[in-house]
């Protein structure tokens, strides 16, 4: 038999409950609706749905409702969430303004890479333009975003732009239907080696010399282990944009913490900033994250420094928190304020960090090293352009 895709926008019963029983694999309870609710949203406003089907089974869908203007401006100020919608809040489409939310972007894992996320899209996009066409216009569109994976493809498809957070992981953005979709900048991850060594030293220096933190010794140790494997930790990475090395990326593991895998040296270069680089180079080192099969993607920051990263952390990941362990008091009167974010690598909500022990002050004793090294490798002179 043929194996083959169908679009439709009117679900029947058991396809709503198929939805259902998808929402529960990639959910947390909290966020999937009964399906008594879902039905009454369906009779409400009877277009709210785009399905893709795959040999007649549901794999996937966008569920898009009318909302009233005073619900829309509530998520618009992250004072709600899509399962409290209610009755009162949802309203048909009709000729004029409309105010709208994306509840849900769903699709088996299987299929999240393909011909099967093209389909969902382009239909419902074409949905929207024949909405509009009838004279129902949309004054204002929000996605309530509880994953990564939605995140870019909010981001990449429907011109998504960050608004606020709604609640312990989810983040509002307004999607923009009439501008020409902008995606991210392609970027090529290139994994540290000896032979580039030298220049991602340069670009770590002088992206993280101003906040004194510096890892040139992480680096050379790094590129002079043998590995037995090539995914071993940790695992840095040069940023490429247009065939440039602009900035660094990587991955590391703290001993004892089997379920979390962190974040490593990031940072792009200044006049690289700004243009989606750090947004998609943390997306991709995320995405090579899940093949670790950990829970949770963890970073830490200090707050003096590092705002343009933190924009991207607070509008990408799950969780944030304050780090304040005593056992890193000499590091935290070094650095200021620190924070840990924090999201899932398995669908689900990630847990929080709750200020276990960072050992901090060994960064201390890392920059210190690397400072040294630099000298004597003799790369501040020959290598790098002092700020």
């Amino acid at each position: 038999m043929r194996k083959t895709f169908k679009i439709c926008h009117q679900p029947t019963d058991n396809d709503l409950r198929e939805m259902i029983t998808l929402d529960k694999k990639v959910f947390n309870a909290s966020d999937c609706m009964s399906y008594d609710k879902v039905k009454t949203f369906y009779q409400l406003n009877p277009e709210i749905y785009t399905v893709i089907k795959f040999n007649d089974k549901v794999i996937g869908y966008i569920n898009f409702t009318g909302i009233t203007k005073e619900c829309y401006f509530s998520f618009c100020n992250g004072n709600n969430k899509d399962y409290l919608l209610s009755i009162k809040d949802i309203a048909p489409f009709i000729q004029g303004e409309n105010y709208g939310i994306i509840t849900s972007i769903v699709l088996e894992k299987d299929f999240r890479d393909g011909k099967a996320i093209k389909l969902l899209s382009n239909a419902f996009k074409h949905k929207i333009k024949i909405l509009e066409k009838s004279g129902k216009y949309f004054f204002g569109l929000v996605c309530d975003c509880v994953s990564i994976d939605g995140i870019k493809y909010v981001i990449n498809n429907f011109n998504g732009k960050y608004l606020c957070n709604s609640d312990y992981c989810g983040k509002i953005y307004k999607c923009d239907f009439n501008k020409n979709t902008r995606k991210l900048p392609k970027i090529k991850l290139e994994t540290l080696s000896k032979r580039n060594l030298r220049t991602a030293s340069k670009i770590q220096y002088n992206i993280f010399n101003e906040s004194k933190s510096i890892g040139y010794s992480d680096y050379k140790l790094e590129v002079s282990k043998t590995k037995t494997n090539k995914k071993d930790l940790p695992l840095d990475f040069l940023i490429k944009y247009r065939g440039k090395a602009v900035g660094v990326i990587g991955l590391f593991n703290y001993e004892n913490n089997s379920n979390d895998i962190w974040l490593n040296w990031f940072g792009v270069l200044p006049q690289y900033r700004n243009k989606g680089i750090g947004t998609n180079a943390l997306l991709s080192i995320i995405a090579i994250a899940r093949k670790y099969n950990k829970s949770n993607f963890r970073l830490f920051t200090y707050g003096i420094w590092n705002s343009l990263a933190r924009n991207i952390y607070n509008k990408t990941m799950q969780i944030k928190e304050n780090y304040t362990n005593e056992n890193d008091k000499y590091a935290l009167s070094i650095y200021g304020k620190v924070n840990t974010y924090g999201c899932s690598l398995k669908d689900k909500v990630c847990t929080k960090w709750n200020n276990k022990y960072l050992n901090l002050n060994e960064e201390v004793a890392l920059s210190d090293n690397s400072m040294k090294d630099l000298i004597n490798d003799l790369l501040i002179k020959k290598h790098i352009k002092l700020n």
